[in-house]
């Protein structure tokens, strides 16, 4: 269960990294705060869920 515990505390934050680089790249880029954080939140899920499927198939594998 240990195993688990690591895999979501990575993906938290590669979330939050990805998150991070579309929000400000959104801000830089002159775009509303709204749609860049809409966005950001899309984006950070949909990797750090990615990241999370493969950290546990691997996890799987490995044992």
């Amino acid at each position: 269960m240990k195993h688990f515990s690591t895999i979501n505390g990575f993906s938290a934050i590669i979330f939050a990294f990805v998150f991070l680089v579309v929000l400000i790249n959104g801000v830089v880029g002159g775009f509303s705060i709204t749609e860049v954080a809409k966005n950001a939140v899309v984006y950070g899920a949909s990797v750090s869920a990615g990241v999370w499927v493969v950290l546990s198939l691997v996890q799987f594998l490995i044992k």
